[in-house]
């Protein structure tokens, strides 16, 4: 004879059917991890958003630096991402730029990239031609005298 046992569990909440919200998933494409700018120079940052809950268009997105301060740029945003020109560029330094989202049910992802901004050097200018072992003025003819020069004959 075989004996069969049967458990049934049972779940009560009078909350209803729960949804669980996922996080805003955030990723930076542009710029590169390490990448450097002059001072001043405009910056160009994208990223690519998705929510299972949210359109990109509804997302609320928050762009800081490393000491909190919100950045303020010309945003960009298409169906799976964002992109924002920082125009005056940043002061030179190390920076960790910091992307927020917040979806409609106050669920965030974020992402950072960290670069560096240099400050604005002169542009350095270097001879290349004539090389130091070439003369420089006199054009010398075929005949193998200077040009303009007649030669003597004796």
């Amino acid at each position: 004879m075989h004996r069969l046992l049967v458990l049934f569990l049972a779940c009560y909440n009078d909350g209803g059917l729960k949804v669980y919200n996922s996080d805003p998933e955030v990723s930076f494409t542009q710029p590169a991890s390490g990448a450097t700018f002059a001072s001043g120079a405009a910056v160009q940052l994208v990223a690519t958003l998705h929510d299972d809950q949210t359109e990109v268009a509804d997302l609320q997105l928050v762009w800081t630096l490393e000491d909190g301060s919100t950045l303020v740029g010309v945003e960009v945003r298409t169906e799976t991402g964002v992109s924002m020109v920082l125009e005056d560029g940043l002061e030179a330094g190390e920076h960790t730029i910091t992307l927020t989202a917040v979806d409609s049910q106050a669920a965030s992802g974020k992402d950072d990239v960290d670069i560096s901004v240099v400050k604005n050097q002169p542009p350095v200018a270097e001879f290349l031609n004539p090389l130091e072992s070439q003369a420089c003025g006199a054009r010398r003819s075929a005949a193998g005298g200077a040009a303009g020069h007649r030669q003597r004959r004796g």
